[in-house]
């Protein structure tokens, strides 16, 4: 009797991709949909994004307590759909799908692809993580980044070539532009993986993730932009003893 062959093709990894985001959806429809705001930070970053996809210029026009690019990605949907409560956590959900996706993709280097896939899922589908990835919270969105960032280190690691190096320092600097100080384990984490890696690579990545973190400061005001993002944190953290 001929052995039936369970191996794993592109069409079954390919089938947990779409099952990830077909559950990734599923679980955040209530909250997507929901006209009323699931707490104050939904609430005040639906209200400002509103604004800044009116026109109105973040840390100027409105204030912001997060980096500089957050608000500016919360109000693209904004912008392109129309103002609604749905339209305004696009952004947290994609988010949470790219966290259950990038899971995936980084465990599979160290594990088999369905174990992986389960180990994925279970983030996605966790109280946590849907709770930061369906209402507006930045701190989904800086989850996401993050492992991106360290999904792109490990291909940046395997490869060395210029585009690596630009989408690396971009998804950091667009990261530390959303969360600076939280960013910081993640910085770790690339500068000691890329150690190795050829230096004109590490320093093309660096520098398109400054000019990434940058911009905001050149467009917004670099005042407005520091005093909002940067120093409302370290003076509300008690615990850095500033």
């Amino acid at each position: 009797m001929k052995k039936i062959d369970f191996k794993l093709t592109k069409y079954s990894i390919n089938a947990y991709y779409l099952l990830l985001i077909t559950f990734g959806v599923l679980f955040r429809i209530p909250f997507m949909v929901a006209n009323y705001s699931h707490g104050i930070d939904d609430g005040i970053y639906a209200m400002s994004a509103k604004h800044v996809a009116n026109g109105n210029i973040p840390f100027k026009d409105v204030f912001s307590s997060q980096g500089g690019w957050f608000l500016e990605l919360l109000a693209l949907p904004m912008r392109i759909f129309g103002d609604s409560h749905f339209s305004s956590r696009i952004v947290p959900c994609i988010s949470g799908l790219i966290i259950a996706l990038a899971s995936f993709e980084i465990a599979k280097r160290f594990i088999a692809a369905k174990p992986a896939f389960f180990c994925a899922l279970t983030i996605c589908l966790t109280g946590t993580v849907v709770r930061a990835t369906a209402p507006i919270t930045s701190d989904g969105l800086m989850v996401a980044i993050s492992l991106l960032c360290i999904l792109f280190t490990f291909k940046f690691i395997e490869n060395s070539d210029i585009n690596h190096a630009l989408y690396l320092g971009a998804l950091l600097g667009l990261g530390c532009a959303i969360k600076s100080i939280f960013m910081i384990p993640t910085i770790i984490f690339i500068v000691y993986a890329t150690f190795k890696t050829p230096i004109v690579k590490r320093f093309v990545a660096l520098s398109t993730s400054i000019i990434i973190f940058a911009l905001p400061f050149l467009l917004f005001g670099f005042k407005e932009v520091w005093n909002q993002s940067i120093v409302y944190h370290l003076e509300k953290d008690d615990s850095l003893n500033l």
